[in-house]
């Protein structure tokens, strides 16, 4: 499990790139936005629950998660799908 500390505002580009041991992440509420391709490939990711004061999900951030299921309030932050998965 990743936590991310209270006080970060954002998560940047390819953070977490192929990290595929990572299981779930722990968002602050100061947390505002997360960069193109940060989640890329990390395989063992299942859910995302973002905190409400996200307002940008960057290009591909969770691309190639294959066992995400569950993402619901990340979906109004794109503009497509596959901009995010």
């Amino acid at each position: 499990k990743v936590i991310i500390q209270r006080g970060i505002t954002g998560i940047g580009n390819r953070n977490f790139l192929q990290m595929s041991s990572i299981t779930s992440v722990s968002y602050p509420d100061t947390l505002t936005k997360i960069g193109d391709a940060a989640f890329y490939e990390c395989y063992g990711l299942t859910e995302i629950v973002l905190p409400s004061g996200v307002n940008t999900v960057g290009s591909g951030a969770y691309c190639d998660c294959s066992a995400v299921t569950k993402m619901p309030q990340a979906w109004n932050l794109m503009r497509s799908r596959e901009q995010v998965l």
